[in-house]
């Protein structure tokens, strides 16, 4: 059922790209985590455990359950750590390049596909009625 301009495919691509970006930015934390292991011990408070463990149930919801409040989540997070950046004083290129760019943008896209999703099968249901 096709409704606007995004079908169930485009929305179903969308919620994809924003899953596996999810997951992969928990990868990157368990690599960071790995490093500070080796490098410092572990330690049970280190704040990357935390975060991974977020990330992942984020990206849990998004994919296999298209969660709007996931999806939404993760970007507020994304941000979130931008700011703690930019206040930490990190490379402006890590906060404003061109591939923090493409994350936002595809959040957004995972945040627009999860409310196409949702707004299809709300139309299916009631026409079934």
């Amino acid at each position: 059922m096709k409704t606007g301009i995004i079908n169930k495919q485009i929305a179903n691509v969308f919620i994809l790209c924003a899953a596996i970006l999810a997951f992969l930015s928990g990868v990157g934390g368990t690599v960071i985590l790995v490093r500070d292991i080796t490098k410092y011990g572990f330690s049970p408070t280190h704040p990357v455990m935390y975060f991974i463990f977020v990330i992942w149930l984020l990206a849990y919801g998004i994919f296999f359950k298209k969660s709007i409040v996931c999806a939404i989540a993760i970007l507020v997070l994304h941000i979130i750590i931008a700011i703690l950046r930019l206040i930490r004083g990190s490379d402006l290129t890590l906060i404003i390049g061109l591939i923090p760019l493409l994350i936002t943008v595809t959040y957004i896209l995972g945040i627009i596909g999860t409310f196409a999703y949702h707004n299809m099968y709300e139309k299916e249901a009631k026409w079934k009625k």
